[in-house]
């Protein structure tokens, strides 16, 4: 059995979850808190150290790694052969997608691992 929730204002909700198998009956309630959405943000990079040498990022094992707007504005490039661990973005609000050619872009590997940079 699944149950959904759905909630569209921020708020704190009870949550009354009943099971009946026909013969027992058994009640619990769930407090969720609905934090409301933050709005368009903006990431700032005040410090980055880039690699001395050249950086094979097809050659890292396992690890995923991703670029957006590396071929176009709303290009989508991955490494492949590789357990997916990284999607593509969801456009959130009403912002323009950009590239800047020659700019330092991040990428990610895997969950715990810290992101490097890399010259483009």
């Amino acid at each position: 059995m699944n149950t959904t929730a759905s909630f569209s204002q921020a708020g704190t909700y009870v949550v009354r979850l009943t099971g009946d198998d026909g013969s027992l009956t058994a009640t619990d309630e769930v407090t969720v808190t609905v934090n409301a959405a933050g709005g368009s943000g903006s990431l700032s990079v005040t410090s980055a150290v880039t690699p001395t040498g050249a950086v094979d990022l097809s050659a890292e094992g396992t690890a995923d790694w991703a670029h957006w707007g590396l071929t176009s504005a709303g290009s989508f490039n991955r490494k492949s052969g590789v357990t997916q661990q990284i999607s593509n973005y969801t456009r959130v609000g009403t912002g323009t997608i950009q590239q800047f050619g020659g700019t330092r872009r991040f990428t990610t590997g895997r969950a715990g691992h810290r992101p490097g940079v890399r010259r483009m």
